[in-house]
């Protein structure tokens, strides 16, 4: 009687780790949909202050995540998204496959995908000096975003990010083996199979 409970609570341990799936964050379409910000930067701020007087994170289901929090996943979307990028920005946007840096461009998209009509006089003053001035407009590929230092990164911009396990999937790896193995040894040494 002792063995089949302690067999049934490895096989309960080890599949909740094992088959735990990192977020995410689908809808119930399988569409991601994750705002990357940075405490640091002041256009992430505006950009989390003004969706907020419009309840955006809750209308569109978007997950709002702190790109140091996430690190790996962060670069792997980025590179995903801008594979040529030799530098990495936020505010940063993967929505259902669309991809989109900048705090104006994120933020006239969800607005207008939550249905807000909302007018924004101060970006007008901005985009004027940009065009008017060539030469800021192209040093400014940001778009109202904040450049991050990637100079102490661990994982390089040619990296592939997708090869790097995540401590919780290795965790879910080495419960998986111990598991099987725990299952054969008793399989084979108490039952004599």
């Amino acid at each position: 009687m002792n063995l089949k409970i302690a067999v049934s609570i490895a096989i309960l341990l080890s599949l909740s780790v094992f088959m735990h799936i990192p977020s995410t964050h689908a809808n119930e379409d399988g569409q991601r949909r994750i705002l990357y910000h940075s405490t640091g930067c002041e256009h992430c701020k505006n950009l989390l202050n003004e969706l907020d007087k419009y309840d955006i994170q809750e209308k569109l289901d978007i997950e709002y995540r702190d790109s140091s929090s996430f690190p790996v996943e962060y670069r792997s979307d980025f590179a995903d998204c801008f594979p040529d990028s030799q530098m990495r920005t936020v505010p940063f946007m993967v929505y259902e496959g669309q991809c989109m840096t900048g705090e104006k461009e994120i933020r006239d998209f969800l607005l207008s995908r939550a249905g807000v009509d909302t007018l924004h006089d101060g970006d007008s003053d901005i985009d004027e000096a940009r065009t008017a001035d060539p030469e800021a407009s192209a040093k400014d590929n940001t778009d109202h975003g904040t450049v991050l230092d990637t100079s102490n990164d661990s994982i390089s911009r040619n990296d592939n990010s997708d090869s790097h396990l995540s401590l919780l999937q290795t965790l879910g790896i080495f419960s998986g083996v111990a598991f099987f193995g725990l299952i054969g040894y008793i399989l084979v040494f108490r039952f004599r199979l």
